[in-house]
């Protein structure tokens, strides 16, 4: 990976809004704003994270306002962004909520199939086509496996606020598991593949 990510993308009043209350994060200028386009210019770490959370934001919310719920996801996981120069933790932090505030996360206390619990010691596994996750028992070929460390970490962070969590807390590993599973959802969500989910590095 190069020291700086260099990514254009696409930007509604929201995201940009966002952005730009976060001072330093986002250059917009010329043609490029009149176009309602910005590039992220960061270093490499910032540049992944910010690349990827403002095209989940216009692909996911395209015509919505900077007044909800949403916005302040956006603006509370760049500023960790840009605070921390890390990605991976606000970046996991930033797509599952993004999942749950979308209707679509699935349950991840109990198997979707049979009903058992998913403990703390214990991988589940996820199906990318029905976004759901089941148990060492009724998983089948080709399902994710999502180590136990990494549902541990989900539930921390729907439990608590980003700037409230430790690099103690949750793992990067965890992070970046919980990132491509919640990533995975919002693809199928929306239909088609996000085109700076290339910047990531594979996990599996």
């Amino acid at each position: 990976m190069a020291e700086d990510t260099h990514v254009l993308v696409e930007l509604t009043p929201f995201s940009l809004h966002a952005l730009r209350a976060v001072n330093g994060v986002v250059e917009a200028g010329g043609e490029c704003a009149l176009e309602n386009k910005v590039a992220l210019v960061t270093g490499g770490a910032s540049g992944i994270g910010l690349a990827i959370i403002s095209e989940v934001t216009e692909a996911v919310l395209p015509d919505r306002e900077a007044s909800d719920a949403n916005f302040r996801l956006l603006l509370l996981t760049a500023q960790a962004v840009k605070r921390t120069g890390k990605w991976e933790v606000p970046l996991a932090y930033f797509a599952l909520w993004t999942v749950k505030l979308g209707g679509w996360l699935p349950p991840l206390d109990a198997c979707s199939r049979c009903g058992t619990v998913l403990t703390a010691s214990e991988p589940a596994y996820f199906s990318r086509s029905s976004s759901a996750l089941v148990c060492g028992k009724c998983r089948k070929p080709g399902l994710r496996r999502i180590p136990a460390p990494a549902l541990v970490a989900a539930r921390k962070m729907l439990a608590e606020r980003l700037d409230r969590l430790s690099d103690a807390d949750i793992s990067n590993a965890a992070a970046r598991e919980l990132t491509e599973v919640a990533l995975d959802v919002i693809e199928r969500q929306i239909d088609r593949k996000l085109k700076s989910r290339a910047l990531l590095e594979p996990t599996a």
